[in-house]
């Protein structure tokens, strides 16, 4: 099989730099070093990692797909999230291309009275949504919470990636308790 490294049972192909040629009396600069070597050695070592949650409640209008906020950023290596400023905002924007494990965890309070709700969780990859394949019945007085994850490759310039939610048969709000929170989490997986 071709060389590579595992990671978490998953293989991550390693090239190596291609051979450069040196003109007479032009010998390699430092610089071609650090892009021959130091570079890739170091993404391979840290690669892009982004973590972002909903801190603050936000209002989910009810049968329709709805962005999340995410405000809060735990971790973020490339600097890829992108608030607002810039449309579509709330998105993950990637700095290297590759395949990215796209995992997101959703959530919602019920209002009392017993009722119960159904919630989803969705990927949005430039504006084509991946559809969680588990739902949660929210009940009278209880975060129901979800979770989904998708494989997809990422291109720089090109491609971003959004969270969403769709809760059925009410208006409810995402949990601000800690704990409960939506959370969205990607991870650089291979080239």
């Amino acid at each position: 099989h071709a060389p590579g490294v595992h990671l978490d049972g998953l293989l991550m192909p390693l090239q190596p730099p291609g051979i450069p040629s040196f003109p007479a009396r032009y010998p390699a600069l430092v610089a071609d070093f650090n892009t021959w070597i130091k570079d890739p050695f170091g993404f391979l070592v840290a690669p892009p990692v982004l973590r972002v949650r909903l801190a603050s409640a936000q209002a989910i209008s009810s049968g329709t797909w709805t962005i999340l906020q995410f405000a809060a950023v735990d971790d973020d290596t490339y600097s890829g999230w992108v608030t607002t400023g810039s449309s579509p905002n709330y998105r993950y924007v990637p700095q290297a291309p590759g395949w990215y494990l796209v995992t997101l965890r959703v959530a919602a309070n019920a209002a009392a009275g017993g009722t119960t709700h159904a919630l989803m969780p969705g990927i949005y990859v430039t504006g084509m949504r991946y559809e969680g394949n588990e739902s949660w019945q929210v009940t009278s007085d209880t975060a129901g919470q979800v979770s989904t994850q998708q494989l997809v490759y990422l291109v720089p310039g090109v491609d971003y990636v959004q969270g969403a939610i769709v809760i059925l048969s009410a208006a409810l709000n995402t949990p601000s308790t800690s704990g409960q929170q939506c959370l969205m989490d990607i991870n650089w997986v291979s080239a």
